[in-house]
């Protein structure tokens, strides 16, 4: 049964991999998303295994998942869009400080300080930080993106 199992959905992924590839590349513009989604989709492939066996066209519930899972990410992303540092605080190169914390405005809170440092100066990545703080990843990134909208209210009304 296991055998089985494997065999199908080895060859099920060996046949719809590169179809499904180029359209997450296309709906993603990210080659790295795009094997995110497609690996996310196998995923749910195993884990409905026997929903998948009597679908009367495999490939095509493939296909609507995986744009599913892409539809699903583009709304994550537009309710909550991630705010590179870069454009929060603007430094000319002649200018620069000697770390972000100095760059920071005092007015943000301690907790947002941290996160911030710990993600753009330490450089840690979302899960390091979630388990530092003992959340999820998700509540993490929503963190980090609230902490950077804050600092740049911040700096924009101070102007």
């Amino acid at each position: 049964m296991v055998q089985q199992r494997d065999a199908f959905l080895s060859g099920l992924f060996d046949q719809e991999y590169p179809k499904l590839i180029r359209l997450a590349y296309r709906l993603t513009g990210s080659m790295e998303m795009a094997q995110d989604l497609v690996q996310e989709t196998f995923l749910l492939a195993v884990v409905r295994y026997e929903e998948l066996t009597a679908h009367p066209k495999v490939g095509g519930w493939l296909t609507v998942t995986m744009y599913n899972l892409a539809r699903n990410e583009r709304r994550r992303y537009e309710r909550h869009p991630e705010i590179p540092l870069e454009s929060v605080i603007n430094v000319s190169k002649e200018d620069q400080p000697r770390s972000l914390e100095e760059l920071l405005p005092y007015q943000l809170s301690a907790s947002d300080r941290e996160i911030l440092i710990w993600r753009y100066a330490l450089q840690l990545d979302y899960p390091d930080i979630a388990s530092r703080l003992g959340i999820s990843e998700k509540a993490c990134r929503m963190r980090v993106s609230r902490s950077l909208k804050r600092c740049k209210e911040i700096l924009e009304s101070s102007q």
